[in-house]
């Protein structure tokens, strides 16, 4: 039977047995022995390198006809065929002489593969993290068409991939949650006979409701500080309201495909105003001791674009009170005394000749107090405000007398909280207010006479 079998336009001459054939769904493999002959050792030479030419080169057309019907006739740029060969010299052969040489010649190549949308692999894992939360990984491959023109592969994988992930996503996911697909990749040969995607789908805990469709890979952070609540001042203020800090941060990426997207607009729009939203609903359920209504402003913001990659970030920093009332309107409250005494000793030298002698005696104890206060309120406070002094602050008991207010001296100042530019935020705006009062004092004795003589006749 005459077996003519062609690879890259080289027609194996004097084919013969054994022949051997495997197939599976994607690949062949088929092997045969030949005897390249010539007239001539020199021209056996050349006929060798003839053979080696040819089948050294890789993805060239290949047909096999037995006894004048067509077995193969493949050609790369159809039926999704890649073809290589292999060449093996037969040493010790009795059909090796100056003027002939035998070889066994093994041809794989790849076989269009239809069942499955042309899937020849697909394969999907689902795992939970410790939060419970889902991430499908879907990985397959694909075989071009074997119509005339083939489809490529890299087509066929757009029509099919994304629709088989998503339908595994649903069968399996809950009623109630959402995805999103966040990473994917596709790839194939040079000539489009195989492609290979990947796609990563993973569950969303916080949602984005003002614009979910622009956001990918989403991520928010929030930070709450507290500076508990702590006795202040003497008498008025026993305890300051408690204030806290949150910080926020949010990072994510746009679609390009997004048409006139604006980044920056678009999170001072919709973002920012959500992380708000959200920060207050926090410190609700926090536990943390708020009484609603409180106040909470914004003071510090910023965001940041790389336009190289579609990623942004943004960060807040927010400042609360955890209550808000007019009787508890101190944010804080430091106070300070300088006591100052004075025995009144009066020395005279005696001139007796002797070392350190003196007539000494007293005029009476004098007290004199330095008394600095500090305080920051959200409400201008005034001078009637700063709690009362004790009448025998730093002096012994059973001592009658009081501090009487010689002078004072005060300074305020005010802070804008809240006040931005940016006509987005709508977070309240206030001003914190700092004031600072120095006294001085003199202790006096309980009556307060001060008897002062003017003439002696």
């Amino acid at each position: 039977m005459a077996v003519n079998i062609t690879y890259n336009s080289y027609a194996f001459p004097n084919v013969f047995s054994p022949y051997s054939y495997t197939q599976t769904p994607t690949e062949a493999t088929l092997s045969f022995n030949t005897l390249i002959t010539a007239d001539t050792a020199h021209n056996m030479l050349a006929a060798e390198a003839a053979m080696l030419a040819a089948v050294k080169q890789i993805k060239k057309d290949f047909a096999v006809d037995f006894h004048s019907v067509s077995e193969f006739n493949l050609g790369n740029l159809k039926g999704g065929f890649v073809a290589s060969v292999t060449a093996h010299k037969m040493p010790n052969s009795d059909l090796r002489t100056e003027t002939s040489r035998p070889y066994k010649i093994t041809i794989t190549f790849l076989l269009p593969y239809t069942q499955d949308n042309h899937k020849i692999l697909g394969t999907w894992t689902m795992c939970k993290s410790e939060s419970k939360q889902t991430t499908f990984s879907f990985h397959a491959i694909y075989s071009a068409t074997e119509a005339t023109p083939p489809l490529s592969a890299t087509a066929i994988a757009r029509a099919d991939f994304f629709t088989w992930c998503e339908s595994i996503v649903t069968a399996f996911k809950d009623p109630d949650e959402i995805y999103e697909r966040l990473h994917e990749d596709l790839h194939s040969d040079i000539h489009d006979r195989r492609a290979t995607a990947n796609a990563t789908y993973r569950q969303i805990l916080y949602e984005y409701s003002t614009i979910p469709a622009k956001i990918y890979d989403g991520v928010t952070q929030y930070s709450i500080s507290i500076s508990p609540s702590s006795a202040c001042g003497l008498i008025k203020y026993r305890e300051s309201p408690p204030l806290v800090t949150l910080s926020l941060s949010f990072r994510g990426f746009i679609s390009k495909l997004e048409t006139h997207t604006q980044p920056t607009q678009d999170y001072k729009r919709y973002i920012k105003e959500q992380l708000v939203r959200e920060g207050v609903a926090i410190l609700d359920i926090s536990g943390l001791g708020f009484t609603t209504p409180y106040q909470i402003f914004v003071t510090s913001s910023s965001i940041y674009f790389n336009p190289s990659n579609y990623s942004f970030s943004g960060s807040m920093t927010l400042f609360g009170l955890l209550k808000n009332n007019i009787d508890n309107r101190i944010l804080s409250y430091r106070e300070t005394a300088q006591v100052t005494s004075d025995e009144s000793w009066v020395r005279n030298k005696l001139w007796d000749g002797k070392d350190y002698t003196y007539h000494s005696y007293s005029s009476g104890k004098q007290a004199f107090l330095n008394r600095c206060i500090f305080i920051s309120s959200v409400s201008q406070m005034s001078f009637l405000d700063i709690p009362d002094i004790l009448p025998k602050w730093f002096v012994q008991p059973n001592v009658d007398g009081r501090w009487v207010l010689n002078s004072h001296n005060e300074n305020h100042s005010q802070e804008a909280m809240g006040f931005t530019r940016d006509i987005t935020d709508t977070t309240p705006q206030t001003f914190i207010f700092q004031s600072s009062w120095f006294l001085d004092y003199t202790f006096m004795n309980e009556d307060g006479e001060v008897q002062t003589i003017v003439e002696v006749t």
